[in-house]
């Protein structure tokens, strides 16, 4: 069984599925956008990445799907799309619809 996200920031929509083949897939509107430079929090500028096509390859399907998201959000609140609470509003919104 799959893993579907939803992801709707005022009139855009994103969708990310994730299939039992292991493939993501993102559907939303087109956009322009902005260069994002690289987080100074993310790593020691001492540190090496790790690169995409090894990130692929050693993390499980549910850890690439949760980098994915993760991803996603992170650049959505960089480039000023929503704030980070908004984020938590809307999270907190979808949590209590599906637990209630």
């Amino acid at each position: 069984m799959g893993q579907t996200l939803g992801l709707r920031t005022g009139s855009m929509m994103f969708h990310l599925a994730g299939s039992g083949k292991d493939r993501i897939e993102l559907r939303g509107t087109i956009m322009a956008t902005t260069q994002v430079g690289r987080s100074e929090h993310a790593v020691s500028r001492e540190e090496k990445l790790i690169s995409f096509n090894d990130a692929m390859d050693k993390l499980s399907r549910e850890e690439r799907f949760r980098a994915t998201v993760y991803a996603m959000n992170t650049l959505l609140v960089q480039k000023g799309i929503y704030s980070p609470e908004e984020f938590e509003f809307q999270f907190r919104q979808f949590a209590q619809k599906n637990l209630s």
